[in-house]
């Protein structure tokens, strides 16, 4: 699977507009460049209608009761056994999931997480 990806960022993003001019360039190539790697994940696994890029800009869920313990050896097995099932990379769901729920591991989701995760992965098996 090969794909190309787009992504810019600039100084005038609410994230980046009272930083200093000087110290900010890293930060808008490297902004610049996670956007281009998501963008092509999300291009190579046609995931774009299920996935977005800037989720810090959508306001805050409020969260509802029980979904905050930590992620079930059970739902952990079903993320895996759904990424292979549906011929994804681990590097690329590592990314989506990465992206969507600022974790570095899958055992670091919550419940409802992990929850959403699993469906969203499952909407990609899915789809042609």
């Amino acid at each position: 699977m090969e794909a190309e990806g787009i992504g810019t960022c600039n100084n005038k993003e609410k994230a980046y507009i009272n930083q200093d001019s000087f110290s900010v360039i890293n930060t808008l190539l490297k902004m610049a460049k996670k956007r281009a790697l998501i963008d092509a994940v999300l291009s190579a696994t046609r995931a774009s209608g299920i996935f977005t890029q800037d989720i810090e800009d959508f306001p805050k869920q409020t969260h509802t009761k029980g979904g905050d313990e930590p992620v079930t050896e059970k739902q952990l097995k079903m993320i895996f056994r759904t990424v292979k099932e549906i011929n994804m990379l681990p590097e690329v769901a590592r990314e989506l999931m990465k992206m969507q729920y600022n974790v570095e591991h899958s055992t670091l989701l919550t419940k409802r997480q992990a929850s959403s995760f699993i469906q969203d992965l499952l909407l990609l098996n899915e789809q042609p």
